[in-house]
């Protein structure tokens, strides 16, 4: 009998050895993917924080994160937003939660001379519609930003082709220079732009143009040709 009990209590004690070790690698894996890495950090040199700002920037002709109900609104963050920012000597980077456009100036123009910051995925944007887009990588972002910037930064109110845009156009709107794209404007306030997808013309987001142009090579700015 006093053996058996003694077989009991050994299982009962290698099961909680298991389990303490479990959940030791459990803790220790959550806290190695925890890990900034120095690939994805930034400055106020680099490109995403010019895109950003251009973004949210006030008294600018790409001003379109705005109020919902602004006319002039493309669109918009979702906030919050976290950042992650290093300061002074600190060998941690610390959390900086974004909560409006003019929190997120804040904090890129108050950005010292070689200042790491990251970012914090997913960030969320929504259109005129209120349609959101969820982007949850660097490539991603700035792909999208780069293309809504340009955009919202034309005016809507003309769809004519100037000449100088016929005199610059190659004839390949997906040449790489967004400077060459002749958007023809659609939706709600002509904050949308017209595509050609599968054969079919499509009034589409601007949030939605880089992964289009990006995911799909048939697809082409303006109406499909007949």
């Amino acid at each position: 009998m006093k053996s058996e009990k003694n077989k009991i209590k050994f299982v009962l004690m290698t099961s909680l050895l298991c389990l303490s070790l479990v959940l030791l690698n459990s803790c220790q894996s959550s806290e190695e993917e925890f890990v900034f890495k120095s690939d994805l950090t930034f400055t106020k040199d680099s490109k995403i924080v010019s895109l950003l700002l251009a973004s949210v920037e006030n008294n600018s002709q790409n001003t379109f994160s705005k109020n919902i109900t602004d006319d002039e609104q493309c669109t918009q963050f979702v906030y919050p937003m976290t950042f992650y920012a290093y300061y002074n000597d600190d060998t941690e980077p610390t959390a900086v939660q974004i909560n409006s456009d003019e929190e997120l100036t804040d904090f890129l123009t108050a950005l010292t001379s070689g200042q790491e910051f990251f970012i914090m995925y997913p960030v969320t944007l929504v259109d005129i519609d209120g349609v959101e887009t969820t982007i949850y990588d660097y490539p991603d972002l700035e792909g999208i930003l780069t293309m809504l910037v340009d955009a919202c930064g034309r005016d809507t109110d003309d769809n004519d082709d100037s000449d100088d845009d016929d005199n610059n156009d190659d004839g390949d709107d997906n040449d790489g220079d967004d400077n060459d794209i002749d958007y023809e404007y659609c939706g709600n306030n002509n904050k949308k732009v017209v595509i050609c997808h599968n054969g079919n013309s499509i009034c589409i987001s601007i949030n939605a143009i880089w992964g289009h142009m990006a995911h799909h090579e048939d697809d082409y700015f303006g109406s499909c040709s007949n």
